[in-house]
């Protein structure tokens, strides 16, 4: 069941499709059905079968995964602040 956080899907297809030049690469039917899909799923849409991360490809991140990595830079910020770096 999808959790009532609003959530953001990640989808990296950097590795998929194939180099037509030194800086364009072109995604093929099987790409495109393998992204959509994945969307789909994520979306919970019947028929798209079950949605899950698939590590390198694809992550579901919730708005308090963002608010923890935040909060988490902040701490960060600060410690490096207490070592004498930055203002």
């Amino acid at each position: 069941m999808r959790s009532w956080l609003p959530e953001t899907l990640f989808i990296d297809a950097s590795k998929l499709g194939t180099l037509i030049d030194r800086v364009h690469r072109e995604l093929t039917d099987v790409d495109l059905k393998k992204i959509v899909s994945t969307y789909h799923a994520w979306r919970g849409e019947k028929g798209a079968g079950q949605y899950e991360d698939i590590a390198g490809f694809c992550k579901s991140a919730t708005n308090a995964q963002f608010a923890e990595s935040a909060k988490m830079e902040q701490a960060i910020k600060a410690n490096l602040r207490g070592l004498g770096y930055g203002g």
